[in-house]
């Protein structure tokens, strides 16, 4: 079985659909949600992809407490629930 993810990080161009459809799923099985004032080329590229990303889904619960501390002096934790 693989893990729920604990973290779902957007691309800041996605379409309305993308971001709606994200945002109803993530409130739906109880996800943290953050829209990240990057392009989906550069989340790609941030994720080693040579294509656009819309999303990347972190589950690993550790990486993203690591992770918190970035996402909280970017401005992004206060609403990553309402993001």
């Amino acid at each position: 079985l693989t893990k729920p993810p604990v973290l779902v990080i957007e691309a800041s161009d996605t379409s309305d659909n993308t971001h709606k459809r994200l945002t109803d799923k993530c409130q739906f099985y109880h996800v943290t949600h953050i829209r990240i004032p990057a392009a989906a080329d550069e989340l790609g590229r941030a994720v080693g992809k040579k294509t656009a990303v819309a999303a990347v889904a972190l589950r690993d619960e550790s990486f993203v407490r690591l992770l918190q501390p970035q996402l909280e002096a970017l401005g992004l934790a206060a609403r990553a629930n309402n993001a």
